[in-house]
């Protein structure tokens, strides 16, 4: 017990120690941000927790995983790179993704990231109907020509995933002459847009099969057997 004051002693200290050293980063990093006068309202601010706030405020380096946890869903990661140890970071994330306030602050960055990025789920589904429902006669000319990328329809320019294309030469007589223009269109997959869109309305759901030994039928019966011995032994264990 005599330990324990020394014990929390060291941990504060520690604590401090990553603090400032935060601190100095962020400084470095993004002055204005620091003193809360960034001038972009896109902008996060991060700042120290000051005195008098309640305890369940969230700290600097709390405030900092909710921000990196935002880049990449990863809480191990966004624990050490907010600062905490390497080895007690998966233990740390648990506990952080754990807390109200935490997942608040993360649902809020989540919220103002979508909005600066105009993102939403109706943004998505269309981008997948534009690739899962597309008609290539809308990329060609009535004679059969394509099209210049500009006249195109826009919904028929967003399901492509990209244009190369490669002039043709006659090099006949020393003389290099162009003969013609070779565009190859592209298309984003289209399976793979239809099976987002059949998740979505619950057509396909997807499914978990378990299989026995070499990828037979699960032995239920001899499962069952042994349950049964392993129930008759705990019986006759008691009757001793």
């Amino acid at each position: 017990m005599e330990n324990i004051p020394a014990f929390r002693a060291a941990v504060e200290g520690a604590e401090a120690e990553a603090r400032i050293a935060t601190q100095v980063e962020l400084r470095k990093k993004n002055p204005a941000a620091w003193l809360g006068r960034s001038g972009n309202a896109g902008v996060p601010v991060l700042r120290p927790q000051m005195r008098g706030e309640k305890a369940h405020q969230l700290n600097l380096r709390q405030q900092r995983f909710c921000l990196e946890y935002v880049k990449d869903g990863n809480g191990t990661q966004a624990a050490i790179r907010a600062g905490y140890a390497d080895k007690g970071a998966e233990v740390q994330a648990h506990h952080l993704l754990r807390n109200p306030k935490v997942l608040e602050r993360i649902r809020t960055e989540r919220d103002r990231l979508d909005g600066a990025l105009n993102l939403s789920v109706e943004r998505v589904l269309r981008e997948y109907m534009r690739i899962a429902f597309l008609d290539p006669a809308q990329l060609y000319d009535a004679v059969g020509n394509l099209l210049p990328i500009k006249e195109m329809p826009a919904d028929a320019r967003r399901a492509l995933s990209g244009i190369e294309v490669e002039e043709v030469y006659d090099f006949e007589r020393g003389s290099k002459t162009q003969v013609a223009t070779l565009r190859k269109v592209r298309f984003a997959t289209k399976q793979g847009a239809l099976d987002a869109l059949a998740k979505h309305l619950g057509i396909l759901k997807d499914r978990v099969e378990h299989s026995g030994p070499g990828g037979g039928p699960i032995p239920i019966t001899a499962l069952r057997e042994e349950i049964f011995r392993l129930m008759g032994d705990g019986e006759a264990e008691e009757k001793k």
